[in-house]
């Protein structure tokens, strides 16, 4: 290219198509790939008005090119919402956005009604074009309806998956109240690799178990639900916690020998002069025992579930008093709070008054503020002396 310019020959821009055509062939190849086009295109004036648009756009908003001309991307009858639902502002429209900042705005999601009155989701991109005395938009988007709705069916069925893991409704008992309360940051903020659970083993003992997965998402909640229907199955067999726990790392070394989970696993039984808790913990936090506005840890560790093979995991025992309180949790309840406490900071940070459901609902947000970006499953399981 320097040879050239310095031979004084001025190298010549591209011929274009308008230099070997008539423009009304132009104009029909133009037209042929606006057709082609998978994306929609709009072209906006300075007032925000639809001034041109390929057939793509009026096809995927389900009217005519003829409808579509003059509205402008804000108008009532897009009735525009945010990808959350909620209804978009004219401010934050990308074609307003664009317009306004002179600057590219890309990969926005928007819903529009269509043409049909059907619910239709866009991935939009808006970019300003600066011609003569007047801005106009540019706006081409697809159709992104269907994996949207998919994503919702999606998040529906882990939904659904995490009610099987994750408790409601807990079994009346005389003497002894439970309650529990869950926060997940698995796929879609939904599905996460805590669990737990309650139910009556005969009318003086009620059995529990906590526990928690490594890892997120739909892996995880399946060990979960595995873990989860084992300890129900071999609770009706097995009374000493110990053992069943020693049932569960069977099961898991068997089926899932790549990876562990902690738990722990219980009974709470009372008879007409007392009440006592019998429980074991493979690798799990230690119950935390409130009594009189105190809070100390009870029982004996014990290994992972599913790490190492016959290791040690062994039952304790204490008696509860008529007020006392009992948390389980897994410990993102600790690795969630900033700064991260010790453990003398986390036990001080125990809420001892206010109803048991009030103490756990507090609990769960030691030390988060509003707006923090949470890093584990956190799930507090807890009951009362009646």
């Amino acid at each position: 290219m320097t040879d050239v310019i310095a031979a004084g020959v001025v190298p010549m821009a591209p011929p274009s198509l308008a230099d070997h055509y008539p423009i009304e062939v132009v104009q029909h190849i133009a037209q042929e790939v606006s057709l082609a086009l998978r994306d929609g295109v709009v072209i906006q004036d300075g007032d925000g008005r639809i001034v041109w648009s390929n057939a793509t756009a009026a096809r995927l908003l389900r009217v005519s090119g003829t409808e579509l001309l003059g509205t402008t991307s804000i108008g009532a009858e897009w009735q525009p919402v945010r990808a959350d639902g909620s209804s978009l502002p004219e401010i934050e429209h990308p074609a307003v956005v664009a317009r306004r900042t002179g600057e590219r705005v890309e990969r926005v999601v928007i819903g529009v009604r269509a043409g049909d009155l059907s619910q239709r989701w866009l991935l939009v991109d808006s970019s300003p074009l600066d011609l003569a005395d007047e801005r106009l938009v540019i706006t081409v988007f697809s159709d992104v309806t269907a994996e949207i709705d998919g994503r919702r069916d999606f998040d529906q069925t882990l939904h659904e998956m995490q009610d099987l893991l994750i408790q409601r409704e807990f079994p009346d008992a005389a003497g002894v109240r439970f309650v529990g309360e869950y926060r997940s940051v698995g796929v879609g903020n939904l599905l996460g690799g805590d669990f737990y659970g309650v139910y009556p083993a005969s009318t003086v003992r009620h059995d529990f178990f906590i526990g928690d997965v490594c890892g997120h998402g739909v892996a995880s909640a399946s060990l979960s639900a595995l873990a989860r229907s084992t300890l129900r199955s071999v609770g009706r067999i097995l009374d000493s916690p110990s053992l069943r726990l020693r049932e569960l790392h069977a099961v898991v070394e068997m089926e899932r020998p790549d990876t562990f989970l902690t738990a722990l696993v219980g009974s709470i039984e009372q008879t007409p002069s007392s009440t006592h808790l019998r429980a074991s913990s493979g690798g799990h936090p230690l119950p935390i025992l409130v009594r009189d506005g105190e809070t100390r840890r009870v029982g004996r560790a014990g290994q992972l579930v599913g790490m190492l093979a016959d290791a040690p995991r062994p039952d304790f025992e204490i008696e509860l008093l008529s007020g006392d309180r009992l948390i389980f949790h897994t410990d993102g309840v600790i690795h969630g709070a900033r700064p991260r406490p010790d453990e003398d900071q986390f036990l001080a940070s125990v809420p001892t008054d206010g109803t048991l459901d009030e103490m756990v609902h507090r609990l769960l947000r030691v030390g988060l503020p509003s707006d923090a970006v949470h890093q584990d499953d956190a799930a507090i399981l807890a009951c009362e002396v009646l």
